[in-house]
Order: C-alpha cells, then structure tokens, then sequence
C-alpha cells in the first residue's frame, strides 16, 4: 500500500501541492496577523480584541485552516481521481493484478495522508509566536 501511495504522490507531482500548501499557510498566516494586528478586530475603546492572548486567536485559527485544507483535499481528491480517468491510467492500473479498492483506496489516503500532515503543520506555524 505505501508502493501504491508512493507511486501516486510522483504520478501526481506532489511537489506542486506542496507548494500551493506553502501559499495556503502564509496567506492565513497573513489574515490572522492582519485580524489580530491590524484594526480588523479593533474595539471602539482602542483595543484589540484578539491580540491580548493565544485563547482569543487559537479559534479562527483554527476554523480558518480546517476550513483552507478542507477545500484543498477536494480539490486534491477530484485532480488525483478525475485526472487517472482523463488520462486513461485508471485503466492501466485496473488491469494489474491489485484489487480496484485498494487502488482507489491507495489515492485517497495520498491525499489524506499529505493533508493531515499539512494541515497540522499549518496550525503548528500559525499558533507558534517564534515562527511568524
């Protein structure tokens, strides 16, 4: 099964995902800076409302990645599936002698697999003061 997922990450080019992944994380990371610093979520009073304390900002962070990654596995899922179909590789690889389930399962956790690990990377980099 790891063969199947290997192979599916260099069939799809994983390093163009990789690097839309990369764009994903620094422009929430540059939303949430902007909605903790910059006025978006200033009070009347003068104070922000999200800077005070990691409490305040850990929720949309949170909401934002979850919502970000989410998108971008289906849109993975459909361009891994979708593209095997077009390109008529599907078929190929239904004539090997690996089951069909295990194929289809193979990309999907592919995509699972690079998003989770995304996505907890993502959350990690925008929650971590050090590295903003």
């Amino acid at each position: 099964m790891l063969k199947l997922i290997k192979l599916e990450w260099k069939k799809n080019n994983i390093g163009k995902y990789i690097r839309n992944a990369v764009i994903v994380t620094l422009l929430l990371c540059l939303f949430i800076f902007a909605l903790a610093f910059l006025g978006i979520a200033d009070d009347p009073d003068g104070t922000l409302d999200a800077a005070p304390g990691m409490n305040t900002i850990s929720s949309p962070i949170e909401l934002f990645t979850g919502m970000a990654f989410l998108i971008f596995t289906s849109v993975m899922l459909a361009s891994f599936i979708v593209s095997a179909y077009k390109n008529k590789t599907m078929n190929l690889m239904f004539t090997y002698p690996v089951k069909r389930q295990k194929i289809l399962a193979s990309q999907m956790t592919a995509v699972w697999s690079f998003n989770f690990a995304a996505l907890v990377l993502s959350i990690y980099n925008a929650e971590n003061k050090d590295l903003l």
